[in-house]
């Protein structure tokens, strides 16, 4: 029989986390991250695992972000916001604010 738990946030409130008491052990998923679903033995080991697995898959969505960031600026897709920083720099506007 599984008992579901509420969910609990994460560490420095990124999000919620399911944990659920199965007769084998425990099984523990991040619903905003589908990719991150564990099973352990213990809730120790799972939370650990889960901690593992979340800072596996945010390291390759920021891996992927990246590299599609690279690929936009070499097929000048973001150009146009160079042109735009430009133009108002010309026009006086005081180009600080923007490195806040």
């Amino acid at each position: 029989t599984a008992v579901a738990m509420k969910p609990k946030p994460l560490p420095l409130g990124s999000g919620c986390y399911h944990v659920t008491k199965k007769s084998a052990g425990w099984r523990g998923w991040i619903p905003d991250i589908p990719e991150v679903v564990c099973e352990a033995k213990t809730k120790t080991e799972l939370l650990r695992t889960l901690t593992a697995k979340l800072r596996e898959a945010l390291e390759a969505r920021e891996e992927a972000w990246d590299r599609q960031l690279e690929a936009d600026i070499k097929a000048g897709k973001l150009d146009y916001l160079r042109e735009e920083a430009l133009k108002e720099i010309k026009a006086g506007l005081d180009w600080k604010a923007w490195c806040v």
